[in-house]
């Protein structure tokens, strides 16, 4: 679980042999530090691969193709909070790609999960990231699926954070960086303990107030 922090290389060998043996699904977590060493853990055997911090601290891929990608949402909230939090999913929203671009980019190197791709949302197939282009959503009707997505990957930072339920969850990373970008002193609002909604638009969906 250390590996990622004190620079240590996977230990390939190891999981291969553990792989034969057991007979359980084996997820592996720790050394993970490349799109290499994703594929790597993958072939030894491994079912799924447990993402942490290390893992997406080089997210060279998106930024080769032209875009940045940001870490947002409640892997931020928690490593601010408390940085002995296990983090188990992470939530990447990409400026400066389009859709079929961002999708081409991710499939060059990963299987994607499509299920949300209306929404402008990939999933990393194996892994706990969710990919998505910054977006506005409108009000149409009455539910919490009635809105209008429209994604847009050249939208400002301030605007698409403004779909955000709380100011808490609008604070992004950068993790080539490690830059905080925070529009709405989600940070502030974290440290006092304060549940502050990002806008009025926190009303449209029902379902946050259950969340």
């Amino acid at each position: 679980i250390t590996a990622s922090a004190e620079g240590r290389k996977l230990f390939t060998d190891i999981l291969t042999e553990v792989a034969k043996t057991i007979f359980i699904p084996l997820t592996v977590g720790g050394g993970i530090n490349t799109v290499e060493d994703f594929d790597r853990v993958l072939k030894c055997g491994a079912d799924k691969v447990s993402v942490n911090s290390g893992a997406i601290k080089n997210p060279q891929l998106i930024k080769e193709a032209g875009g940045r990608a940001l870490l947002v949402g409640g892997c931020v909230r928690d490593s601010l909070l408390d940085s002995s939090i296990e983090i188990k999913d992470y939530d990447l929203e990409v400026y400066g790609l389009d859709g079929e671009t961002l999708e081409n980019t991710l499939k060059s190197k990963f299987k994607l999960d499509l299920v949300g791709r209306s929404f402008g949302v990939m999933k990393l197939h194996h892994y706990d990231i969710d990919v998505a282009l910054p977006r506005r959503e409108t009000k149409l009707g009455i539910g919490h699926r009635a809105f209008e997505i429209d994604s847009d990957p050249t939208m400002p930072l301030e605007e698409a954070a403004a779909r955000r339920d709380f100011t808490i969850n609008a604070i992004y990373r950068d993790p080539l960086t490690d830059e905080i970008i925070d529009p709405y002193e989600g940070r502030k609002d974290l440290e006092n303990r304060i549940l502050r909604h990002v806008s009025p638009h926190f009303i449209e969906d029902p379902l946050r107030v259950l969340r």
